[in-house]
């Protein structure tokens, strides 16, 4: 059997693609295999939690403790810085101790209406002495405060009830300058006793004169303070007793404020 020329050309070109084909694959597996190998994406190196740095808290200076005021208790107060305090109209006079601060109306070194809760709105306060130290510095004390106010034209059984009525305790009787006064004792305060307050009242013909003996402390639990003790608040309330224990009535003045509403 005789095979074409032609078929025999294309068989041999065929063998010969075949050949070439397998070189060329060949070659490309040599050059794969001799290639570095694909190296992955860097990952970051590994993070440690390092401890946050403690936020640094600025020094302050240190305050006072609570209740503390400037200046200190004197210790041998001197009679001159006394002040005689004199009210013409009512002819009302007592004496401002040392270490003592005096204002003529309410609002600057106190507030009436929070600190004598009982008292009538149409009270008219006519001076106020507020201590200016603080003699139990490490205790609850909080301040001592003296009122002396009025009410005009007031009727003698609404002048007797302020210190029986309202929660205040009536007590007995006590003489001020030789004049008895209805006398009555309030404590009150939201969590704690916060607030003492000795009332003296009586009637000067149609007005009724009031004294307000006043000691404010703070609570315990929530201060760190210690509590004031029986023996601290008497002292406390000496003070302010030998305050009243000045106030004269009627034409008995003080020194050189005869006539004068002042205490200078």
């Amino acid at each position: 059997m005789v095979i074409p020329t032609r078929w025999c050309a294309l068989s041999a070109l065929a063998l010969l693609l075949f050949r070439a084909g397998a070189v060329v694959t060949d070659v490309a597996a040599q050059v794969a295999s001799q290639a570095s190998p694909p190296t992955a994406a860097p990952t970051p190196p590994e993070l440690h939690a390092r401890p946050r740095p403690k936020p640094v808290t600025p020094r302050l200076p240190r305050l006072p403790m609570r209740g503390l005021t400037e200046p200190a208790e004197p210790v041998t107060p001197d009679p001159a810085d006394t002040r005689p305090f004199h009210d013409g109209k009512y002819k009302v006079s007592f004496t401002v101790p040392a270490g003592w601060n005096f204002e003529q109306k309410d609002g600057l070194l106190s507030n009436f209406g929070v600190e004598t809760p009982t008292a009538r709105r149409k009270t008219d306060v006519r001076g106020v002495a507020a201590i200016n130290f603080n003699p139990w510095p490490v205790s609850t004390f909080a301040g001592a405060l003296f009122y002396y106010s009025v009410i005009p034209r007031a009727k003698a059984d609404m002048c007797a009830a302020q210190t029986s009525t309202r929660g205040v305790r009536p007590l007995p009787e006590s003489q001020i300058d030789g004049t008895p006064f209805h006398h009555g004792t309030d404590h009150h305060g939201k969590v704690c006793t916060e607030a003492r307050d000795e009332v003296f009242t009586t009637m000067q013909g149609k007005n009724c004169l009031r004294f307000d003996l006043v000691v404010n402390t703070f609570c315990a639990e929530t201060s760190g303070a210690q509590e004031i003790t029986p023996a601290q608040l008497d002292d406390v309330d000496k003070r302010l007793a030998t305050l009243l224990g000045s106030v004269t009535l009627g034409n008995g003045v003080h020194g050189d404020s005869a006539g004068s509403r002042s205490a200078r």
